[in-house]
């Protein structure tokens, strides 16, 4: 009994001492910090988000035209590239519009435009 209990608090201590915390930005550094959060935060507003999800509409016809096997490969690109951190705008529609085309080739049905809008919400940490 005593063994296994020593060797469990050796391991919580190796544990416990590699553990670090958080370093908080101090000075100018929580100033630019501040300034960044708050420049995300507007950028996911309802208006843009709209905007968003009007231009993944657009990308519906272009996506609706590709085999199975084309949709395969783009879906298999976009993933490789989320994967590899790439998350820009474009690559981000791109994932969504091909999303909606794999809901509407299982369902049948596709997801609204406000729908759209809101999964996008989500995706930026926005509580819907």
């Amino acid at each position: 009994m005593t063994q296994a209990l020593t060797k469990y608090h050796a391991l919580y201590e190796a544990v416990r001492s590699r553990r670090r915390k958080p370093e908080v930005p101090k000075g100018f550094d929580a100033l630019a910090n501040k300034a960044i959060v708050q420049a995300k935060n507007l950028r996911a507003r309802p208006a843009w988000l709209m905007a968003q999800a009007k231009l993944i509409d657009t990308l519906s016809p272009s996506i609706r035209s590709l085999t199975e096997a084309a949709l395969d490969e783009q879906i298999s690109d976009v993933r490789d590239r989320f994967v590899r951190g790439a998350e820009d705008d474009a690559l981000v529609r791109r994932g969504f519009a091909l999303t909606r085309e794999v809901a509407r080739r299982t369902t049948g049905e596709e997801p609204f435009v406000v729908q759209l809008m809101a999964s996008l919400g989500l995706y930026h940490g926005r509580i819907v």
